[in-house]
């Protein structure tokens, strides 16, 4: 594969108003600066100048529809990446990123919005992501859960509004 990126997305029409979408993806993403040489946030850490990219399979499958003003859509997505760049302990006190863990980000997200008029509109976006690391080629300790969902209404020029919020998730000792 190498470090190239591409993507194969497809639509088949189920109904009038409802397509059935799904892709792959294919993306690496080089190492940054800061990946090279840290961040200046208060923590030793050793620069590495031989990162590897991480490089990543993305899968995603959904229905989109649309109805008298109304759009919707839900989303599952599944992605994998090799390489993931990641903070390691070289001992205690001092760390270096290094490529050694690989990472699976999976998720639903959904939306829609609905046009009342030319000036009023109200939409929500939900989504949930589950994800978990492991050193290359190991097991994955307990994953990692988050979700977030919002809403906001479209008012005229002179008006703003919105709402969101995020539930928090017990964590686990």
């Amino acid at each position: 594969a190498g470090d190239t990126s591409g993507s194969l997305n497809a639509l088949y029409r189920l109904t009038p108003t409802l397509n059935l979408v799904g892709g792959v993806a294919q993306g690496f993403s080089a190492p940054n600066m800061e990946d090279f040489f840290g961040r200046v946030d208060f923590v030793n850490e050793i620069p590495n100048t031989n990162l590897d990219p991480e490089k990543s399979l993305t899968r995603e499958i959904g229905l989109k529809h649309y109805f008298n003003g109304t759009t919707a859509e839900l989303y599952y997505h599944d992605t994998d990446y090799d390489g993931f760049i990641a903070r390691a302990t070289v001992r205690p006190g001092v760390v270096q990123r290094r490529n050694i863990q690989d990472a699976n980000i999976r998720g639903i997200e959904g939306g829609f919005q609905h046009r009342f008029d030319r000036h009023r509109s109200a939409s929500g976006t939900a989504a949930w992501t589950r994800g978990g690391t492991a050193p290359a080629g190991g097991t994955s300790p307990a994953p990692r859960s988050r979700s977030a969902a919002s809403m906001a209404p479209s008012l005229p020029a002179s008006f703003t509004s919105s709402a969101s919020g995020s539930p928090r998730s017990p964590r686990r000792t």
